[in-house]
């Protein structure tokens, strides 16, 4: 299972992690089996550490070529994220340049561990181009960059400086530095999964970390998990994201998880405030979604919107709206019930006798007439059942959903029992501004962040976004085979 808490109110001592540590889901000692880690964002000391842009296994060439693309093709979409953009078609300079780049970061030997946050160093001349270079097992790829090298400044800056800023942007943020630095994975997150583990991301901020940083490695950890379910993995996997729309890590390649999950063993649950997107791919998916909860809605495009998804895929074109009766007369078959009636005519006249007058009566056997009600049904029309689950939406008390499971609706109110809080009576407190239940919250995560998955070894050199320059010919290093 997988948390991921843009604002930290989900997964936070009063949520999942105080329920975490009440039932004894969290490690009560530094060894043994890792099976549940909590990783607060904004912190850059003891935070646990995510494979970025690993590279296949897969034994056959093509194959591998074939998935490294597609992991190239999702980091480029990842670098240029902060921009607004879902990838880098469009740009070609930008995505030619990020497309070189990281093909010399993925294809390097078995066994070595690149530093991501130099790679925008890789542009130009110098130890670091020189150390990916030699471990290169693509030739292609090796007269790439030396090209890039030998190019002039002015030519560099147009072919190199906006992959190059792109990268160097990304290495800035001391978060995702501290925690998506290096390609090979010190924690083996299949099997953690695969044991039934726990991963949590707190968002929070303490005035130290931004949207565009949050975002970096709550989607770097999404990548992971998608890459991760492709592979296999003998569990079900479970991925809850908070907030979609306010961290914006929904982008086109969760749409694409979200049409085909259901085959890899992956459940996706989002909770968005209003059910808007800003991608439109990510719209269609959310659409999509086998499984849809909404609350109460007061925003009218969202009650609009919501109401027409619930209500188009079950439309009933012989829905009764209402009854109508009309009554009519008609003439009663029985003959013993008919009545008698009698006219009369009078008429004047001349003869040549003089004037005359003539009366004259008439009998007629009528049926007697009855009334017979009719009952026309008047149906229902897609407004007015749009209308009647916008009227549902406005409605809604707290703890009541409309679910849509598919096609299937529930045309009443569902009503989900509030959990109780995960420290119920336990209202004293140890200290004035500290309580009892942030207390062993506390003491559980100092013990969790004494376990190996934290002490992830990096780089012990300060990070410098250096990219100047150099006369350095990396070929003609590699070729009197001093590196």
């Amino acid at each position: 299972m997988v948390w991921l808490d843009p604002p930290g109110t989900l997964v936070g001592p009063g949520g999942a992690l105080g329920y975490a540590v009440r039932h004894g889901l969290t490690p009560t000692t530094t060894g043994g089996p890792t099976k549940f880690i909590y990783d607060e964002i904004w912190k850059t000391d003891r935070c646990p550490h995510y494979p970025i842009l690993t590279p296949s296994r897969n034994p056959d060439a093509d194959q591998q070529d074939a998935e490294n693309r597609v992991s190239i093709e999702t980091m480029k979409g990842l670098l240029v994220q902060a921009e607004g953009k879902t990838g880098t078609q469009g740009t070609s300079v930008t995505d030619e340049g990020l497309t070189n780049i990281l093909n010399l970061f993925l294809y390097q030997k078995q066994g070595t561990n690149p530093d991501f946050t130099t790679l925008h160093q890789a542009f130009r001349a110098g130890p670091v181009a020189y150390k990916l270079l030699a471990n290169c097992t693509r030739r292609d790829v090796q007269e790439t960059i030396d090209w890039y090298h030998r190019l002039s400044y002015k030519d560099h800056d147009f072919h190199c400086g906006p992959a190059m800023r792109r990268l160097r942007k990304v290495a800035e943020s001391p978060q995702f530095r501290r925690r998506c630095q290096l390609r090979e994975n010190p924690t083996d997150w299949a099997a953690f999964f695969n044991a039934g583990g726990i991963l949590m991301l707190d968002g929070a901020s303490k005035k130290n970390l931004s949207k565009t940083d949050l975002t970096l490695v709550i989607s770097t950890v999404m990548l992971m998990v998608l890459s991760l379910v492709r592979s296999g993995l003998t569990r079900e996997l479970i991925l809850i994201g908070d907030e979609g729309q306010t961290a914006s890590f929904l982008d086109d390649n969760i749409a694409i998880a979200a049409a085909e999950a259901g085959k890899w063993g992956l459940t996706l649950d989002f909770c968005l405030q209003k059910p808007f997107h800003p991608n439109p791919n990510v719209q269609q998916a959310i659409q999509n979604f086998d499984t849809i909860y909404t609350t109460k809605q007061i925003d009218p495009p969202a009650v609009k919107f919501v109401a027409e998804l619930f209500a188009q895929p079950n439309f009933d074109p012989l829905a009764v709206h209402y009854v109508e009766e009309r009554i009519r007369l008609v003439d009663e078959e029985d003959t013993s019930k008919w009545i008698t009636v009698e006219g009369t005519s009078e008429s004047e006249g001349s003869t040549a006798s003089g004037a005359t007058h003539s009366v004259t009566k008439s009998f007629q056997l009528r049926p007697v007439k009855r009334e017979e009600k009719d009952q026309v049904e008047r149906y229902k029309n897609p407004d007015l059942q749009r209308r009647e689950y916008e009227k549902m939406l406005t409605r809604l008390n707290p703890g009541e959903f409309l679910v849509k499971t598919g096609n299937a609706v529930a045309f009443e109110p569902v009503l989900f029992p509030m959990l109780e809080r995960p420290w119920a009576g336990l209202n004293y407190k140890r200290h004035p501004r500290v309580t009892l239940a942030e207390r062993k919250c506390e003491i559980a995560l100092d013990l969790m962040r004494q376990r190996p998955e934290y002490q992830v070894s990096l780089a012990s050199q300060p990070w410098t976004p250096s990219d100047t320059p150099s006369t350095d010919d990396a070929a003609d290093k590699l070729a009197a085979g001093e590196l």
